[in-house]
């Protein structure tokens, strides 16, 4: 569903549950979202005592019941009775929030293939940037240079997008952990559309084009900023900006190279589609065209920016 929220009103969901005779007691409910700023658990023991327990980028990854890529509590679902859970969601903007509940032993095996497909996908990109990096040592390629830092600079978006970074590289940092995946989003649209540029080579030809490039990327990047120097919606509105124009003018800048029949232009309409199909299911949930798929459009919608031709 999709939540009215924001920092200041926060939206209450009430779940009743009560597990079948064959099914287990122990259960997890999961929010899988890495973005979200805080949802707390309300939930009474056998005493009727009421406990509470948080997690979200506003607290650190060490302090949540269970650290993560996203939001999971434990439950005990025992006896026949019915159990009443309450979540308080608090985010900074408007987010579709998915609930899962699954038994803890079957939520775990879930847990491990997603970590496994994660690591995969993070060694791959840490081999790459080793490769770029001895490619640099051994040519003295400024080029070779360049594209070491921005492939690690995309490695560093994509886990943040993840929700590793939170994790494992700022897990102490919540007023971090809270900006980066908006920051280090904007960050790596305007750094996309810079290597988008140089591989197109356009500045022979369409001169105005590759000068517009230039301008979107650098004030893309210049644009991560106004988080610290405005309010976050402000912000975060201006960045909504540069995702939903970026990915345009890096299709764009692809047509026109495929035009020049240059073989680069095959592999940027292989990086650039899948953004622009992002951003057109971002459009048709944002105006109710479409349903909400909870964290797959709110990921896509972070990691869109990094698909990118290595």
């Amino acid at each position: 569903a999709l939540l009215e929220t924001n920092r200041r009103n926060a939206q209450w969901i009430h779940l009743q549950l009560r597990r079948s005779a064959l099914a287990p007691s122990a259960w997890r409910l999961t929010v899988p979202v890495p973005l979200l700023d805080l949802v707390t658990l309300y939930v009474a023991n056998d005493q009727g005592t009421w406990t509470s327990l948080s997690a979200g980028d506003t607290v650190a990854n060490t302090g949540w019941p269970r650290p993560g890529l996203f939001p999971q509590f434990d439950l005990e679902l025992s006896g026949k009775q019915v159990h009443d859970v309450y979540l308080r969601v608090r985010n900074f903007k408007n987010i579709s929030l998915p609930i899962r509940l699954a038994p803890t032993q079957e939520r775990e095996k879930q847990r491990n293939s997603e970590y496994l497909g994660m690591g995969i996908l993070s060694g791959s990109l840490l081999v790459l940037i080793v490769w770029c990096a001895i490619q640099f040592v051994t040519f003295r390629n400024v080029i070779d240079g360049w594209y070491t830092l921005y492939t690690a600079f995309m490695t560093l978006s994509i886990v943040t997008a993840t929700g590793l970074a939170a994790q494992y590289l700022w897990p102490l940092c919540p007023v971090w952990a809270d900006l980066s995946y908006s920051v280090l989003a904007v960050i790596a649209v305007g750094s996309s559309l810079l290597c988008v540029r140089h591989l197109a080579a356009l500045a022979t030809r369409i001169v105005w084009f590759d000068r517009l490039l230039a301008i979107f990327g650098a004030s893309s990047i210049a644009s991560a900023l106004l988080f610290w120097l405005t309010d976050r919606v402000t912000a975060d509105n201006v960045s909504y900006f540069f995702f939903a124009t970026g990915p345009l003018l890096g299709i764009l800048a692809t047509l026109l190279a495929l035009r020049r029949k240059r073989p680069v232009g095959l592999w940027l309409l292989l990086a650039y589609l899948p953004q622009c199909l992002a951003l057109v299911a971002l459009l048709l949930q944002r105006f109710g065209l479409m349903p909400a798929f909870g964290c797959v459009v709110s990921d896509l919608r972070r990691s869109g920016p990094l698909w990118f031709p290595w």
